[in-house]
């Protein structure tokens, strides 16, 4: 099976050779990295990445700086990829254990053994979750330009709450061999995200204090 792309062509370039060289300007923009990153294959001392999913017009240098440290630190060949339910469909936190998906760089493939470990629980194998949603296929065309012959494990998390987030971080823990990425874009401020700043306060603002929040949590964790 492979899951077709939904986000080329409007998330991403959807032609290959317009979309290496997208991922390039991303890498090469000034609010990027600023270079290519020299790629050392092979898993280094990060454990995990937050990386946003929006369009890469908008997110895609932001994106590029994440990518840029782990292939400069050292870059897997497995990958845990957790993100947002925008669609409502299927199960609260769903995966997909077999197969392969599409974007126009080629197919990536799923990882069986580890989707296997991963489920049970809240956890539930539901292909529908990921049948139109774009938070973790944007994240594969940034992986496939940096190193083609990867793996993952896709799990799409409608469910956010604090119970649900400790059941499913206490089976990632277990995960040693893969590299976890949180595709989230934090905060959505304004009338059409149903959150609206305080009076008097730019959207900008109150979402860069909302995200300090979160951004906080993760520099207090000491391993």
């Amino acid at each position: 099976m492979v899951r077709k792309p939904v986000a080329a062509g409007r998330f991403y370039e959807g032609d290959a050779g317009k979309l290496k060289e997208q991922i390039r300007e991303c890498f090469l923009d000034e609010r990027g990295s600023g270079k290519l990153p020299n790629v050392k294959r092979g898993r280094g001392k990060i454990k995990g990445c937050i990386v946003p999913h929006a369009g890469y017009v908008f997110s895609g240098p932001v994106a590029a700086h994440a990518y840029a440290e782990v292939a400069e630190e050292g870059l897997p060949d497995r990958f845990v990829i957790i993100g947002p339910n925008h669609t409502g469909y299927g199960a609260g936190v769903a995966v997909i254990s077999n197969g392969k998906w599409g974007t126009p760089l080629g197919n990536a493939r799923i990882d069986s053994d580890t989707a296997d470990r991963i489920k049970g629980g809240i956890v539930e194998e539901d292909e529908m979750a990921h049948l139109y949603e774009h938070s973790i296929e944007v994240q594969l065309p940034f992986l496939q330009f940096l190193n083609p012959d990867f793996s993952f494990v896709p799990v799409c998390m409608g469910l956010q709450d604090y119970d649900t987030a400790i059941e499913l971080g206490n089976k990632l823990a277990d995960v040693t061999d893969a590299l976890l990425i949180a595709s989230t874009d934090f905060s959505h401020v304004g009338a059409g995200y149903g959150q609206l700043p305080p009076a008097g306060m730019p959207a900008n603002e109150w979402a860069s204090m909302q995200d300090q929040k979160a951004i906080d949590a993760i520099c207090s964790w000491k391993q």
